[in-house]
């Protein structure tokens, strides 16, 4: 099982070990109090590319799901120019980035 959470008081300390087995991560701007923080059970991207949370230019996701066109949704940013792993998580960031909220 997954297990995501978001803070905005960064002093929080919580404790996601019980989640996911294959990889956490945290991501942490004291500037704004925010904090946010995964456990994941690797499904599709089974590499450290998947990595959460991710992040690229002024975007950080964590995200537990899966999006079932990100193969299409990638094939589209890929002929503008966007590069990716196997990370359907990514492509919902790099999608964000293009076409915004």
């Amino acid at each position: 099982m997954c297990r995501i959470a978001g803070f905005w008081d960064s002093n929080y300390r919580g404790n996601l070990a019980h989640g996911g087995p294959d990889d956490g991560g945290i991501f942490l701007e004291p500037s704004y109090g925010l904090a946010l923080t995964d456990r994941r059970l690797s499904i599709l991207d089974l590499s450290s590319a998947g990595h959460q949370p991710m992040e690229f230019k002024n975007l950080v996701i964590t995200y537990n799901g899966e999006v079932y066109s990100f193969r299409e949704i990638r094939q589209e940013l890929e002929k503008e120019g966007y590069k990716f792993s196997s990370s359907d998580t990514e492509v919902i960031l790099k999608a964000f980035h293009r076409w915004g909220f």
